[in-house]
C-alpha cells in the first residue's frame, strides 16, 4: 500500500490504528492507537501491507514491537518517507525555496528595522537623559551659587556692621576737617561742624573694636574725677572710699585725671565731674571749657557733656578774715584760691544758657583725720573742725546720687558719723539745704 499524498496519509491515521516510536527515552516503545471501529472489526487492517509501510528487520520480517526495532541514534524516524509520499516538481521546489528565502529575508529586514528603531529610541533616550542631566546640573549650579552669594552677603553685612562706627567716624572727621580748613582746631578735635566739635580723644578712627564698641552707645553713670592723688592727701584718702561706697549702691565707673592732663572734649560723656579744689592751683576755666564742649562721636551721635559739677573744698574759704583761717591763708593764699575755684564753677553753671542744663554742688570738709567730734552738717561755710574719711565719702555719695536737695547748693560737714546710718538720718540732714 502506498500513500499518494499527505491527505491520504492523514485519513489513514484517523481511520485506522497507527504505530509509531516515541523518541527521547532509553528504550523506544510502540504505542498503538485504535479507533472504536477497529475493536469491533478484526479485519480492519487486512488491506494494510505492513512490510511496505514499516521498516523490516535484517531477516526481512516485521520487527518485534517490544524491541528497539527503529533505533536510529539521535534522529529517530517515524517510518514515513515524506519525499516518497509527496511528489514536487522542480518549479514547485524552486518556488518553495524562493518563498522560504523571501520569508527569511523579510524576517531579517524586520529584525534589522526593529534594531534600527531600538537604536533610534536609545539615541533619543540618551539625548533626553543628557538634556535632563544638563538641566539638573544648571539647577545645582544655580543653587550652589545662591548659597555662596548668601554666605557672601552675610559676611559682607557682618563686616560692614563691625566697622560701621569706623566708617561713619571717618566720614564725620573728614567733613569737620574740610569745614575748618585753614583755621585753628582745638586739641582732640578734627574740626567743628555747626559749632559742635568732632572729637578724636579717647578713640582712633581705625582703632580697636572695643574702642569702637564703647563709642556705639553713650556711657551712663560715669564720673570723671579731677585730682592729683599723689600730692593731695584729701583726694588720696577720700576717693577710694567714695568710689567703693557708690559702686556698692549702683553701676558706675570712674576715671581720674590729674589737673595737668589734657581734658577730654565733652568730658568723654561723663555725667558728673568732681573737682578737688585741694589739687588745683587756679580756677579751672580752661578745663571746664573743654569738658563742657558739645561734641559728636562715631555714628554722628551727639556727645553727652557733664550735667553735674561737684567741687570738694575745705571749710573756711568764705571766712579768710577770721581766725584761724586768716592765718592759714597767709602762706600762699590757699583758701583764697579754693574760693576762686568754687566761684568759677558756680559762675559757669549760672551763666550757662545752652542745653543740657547744668548744676553744681560745693562740699566743704575739715582737715581729714582718722577720728573726729560729733557729726555736724550745715548749709554754707559755717562749721569748724576735722572730718573723718568715712564722713566725707558718705556725704559725697548722698549729695551726688541720692539727695536732690543738694543740687545748686553749698554744704559743709565735720566730725565722725554715728554707727547706725539710715535713710531718715540723711534725709533729715539734707533737708536743711531747702531752708528753715
Amino acid at each position: 500500500m502506498k500513500f499518494q499524498n499527505l491527505a491520504s496519509l492523514s485519513l489513514l491515521c484517523a481511520a485506522r490504528s497507527w504505530a509509531f516510536v516515541v523518541p527521547g527515552s532509553s528504550r523506544q516503545h510502540v504505542t498503538t492507537y485504535m479507533t472504536s471501529s477497529s475493536v469491533s472489526d478484526p479485519s480492519w487492517d487486512d488491506d494494510v501491507d505492513y512490510k511496505q509501510e514499516f521498516n523490516l528487520d535484517a531477516n526481512g520480517e516485521l520487527p518485534d514491537p517490544t524491541s528497539n526495532w527503529n533505533d536510529q541514534g539521535e534522529n529517530p524516524s517515524l517510518g514515513i518517507s515524506i519525499g516518497k509520499q509527496v511528489t514536487l516538481t522542480g518549479r514547485q521546489i524552486a518556488t518553495l525555496k524562493k518563498e522560504a528565502a523571501e520569508m527569511i529575508n523579510d524576517k531579517i529586514d524586520e529584525g534589522i528595522q526593529d534594531i534600527e528603531r531600538m537604536r533610534i529610541q536609545m539615541k533619543d533616550d540618551l539625548d533626553k537623559s543628557r538634556e535632563l542631566m544638563k538641566v539638573q546640573s544648571e539647577l545645582n549650579a544655580q543653587r550652589e551659587a545662591a548659597i555662596l552669594m548668601d554666605k557672601i552677603d552675610k559676611l559682607t553685612g557682618k563686616f560692614l556692621d563691625s566697622n560701621k562706627q569706623v566708617r561713619q567716624s571717618t566720614v564725620l572727621a573728614a567733613m569737620a576737617d574740610a569745614a575748618t580748613e585753614g583755621t585753628g582746631k582745638v586739641l582732640g578735635s578734627w574740626g567743628s561742624l555747626g559749632g559742635v566739635d568732632v572729637r578724636t580723644s579717647g578713640n582712633s578712627l581705625l582703632g580697636q573694636e572695643d574702642e569702637q564698641a564703647s563709642l556705639a552707645a553713650p556711657r551712663k553713670n560715669r564720673i570723671l574725677i579731677i585730682a592729683d592723688e599723689a600730692k593731695d592727701p584729701m583726694a588720696k584718702n577720700v576717693i577710694p572710699v567714695f568710689s567703693s561706697l557708690l559702686q556698692a549702691s549702683m553701676d558706675v565707673t570712674f576715671q581720674t585725671l590729674k589737673p595737668t592732663e589734657t581734658m577730654p572734649l565733652g568730658g568723654d560723656d561723663a555725667a558728673c565731674v568732681i573737682f578737688f579744689a585741694t589739687s588745683l592751683s587756679s580756677p579751672p576755666k580752661a578745663l571746664l571749657e573743654r569738658l563742657l564742649r558739645r561734641t559728636l562721636q562715631a555714628g554722628q551721635m551727639p556727645g553727652s557733656p557733664p550735667t553735674q559739677l561737684v567741687c570738694v573744698s575745705t571749710v573756711g574759704t568764705e571766712r579768710t578774715n577770721k581766725s584761724p583761717y586768716n592765718m592759714q591763708n597767709v602762706l600762699g593764699g590757699k583758701l583764697t584760691t579754693r574760693r576762686q575755684i568754687e566761684e568759677s564753677i558756680i559762675s559757669i553753671v549760672q551763666g550757662r544758657a545752652v542745653e543740657p542744663s547744668l548744676d553744681y554742688i560745693i562740699c566743704k570738709f575739715g582737715d581729714i583725720k582718722e577720728s573726729g567730734d560729733t557729726f555736724q552738717f550745715q548749709p554754707g561755710d559755717v562749721l569748724d573742725g576735722t572730718t573723718t574719711v568715712e564722713t566725707a565719702a558718705n556725704v559725697l555719695v548722698q549729695a551726688i546720687a541720692f539727695q536732690p536737695a543738694a543740687r545748686n547748693s553749698t554744704l559743709c560737714a565735720v566730725g565722725s558719723l554715728p554707727k547706725d546710718l539710715t535713710h531718715e538720718f540723711w534725709d533729715q540732714a539734707f533737708l536743711k539745704l531747702d531752708g528753715p
